[in-house]
């Protein structure tokens, strides 16, 4: 299922140069990873995979990201085309919201 998560990012990014980043520490994760170029790896600590809480340190590792709104996708929606979540990126890019269900400023 990571591997068409990967495919899904690849492709959202070199149709729309989207930047696309996965959130893993995983090593057989990473490794697949890196067969995709345009994909972004941010290493996890793995203190934070298994952490229940707080949300900011979950994910303290995206706070270096250079974008200012990141999309969480789960790599078990397989279904989820890669023209429905570039259409709803639109969409919020477009709109005035701050946040969405899976959006969010940080």
């Amino acid at each position: 299922m990571f591997e068409k998560c990967c495919q899904k990012l690849e492709y959202i990014n070199e149709i729309e140069n989207i930047p696309v980043y996965v959130l893993i520490c995983d090593e057989a994760l990473v490794n697949i990873a890196k067969k995709y170029p345009r994909v972004k790896i941010v290493y996890r600590d793995l203190d934070t995979a298994a952490a229940e809480g707080p949300l900011q340190y979950i994910y303290k590792d995206i706070l270096d990201v250079e974008e200012d709104y990141l999309v969480f996708l789960n790599s078990c929606l397989t279904f989820l085309t890669p023209e429905t979540i570039i259409n709803k990126i639109k969409e919020f890019d477009n709109s005035d919201k701050e946040y969405g269900t899976s959006v969010k400023k940080l």
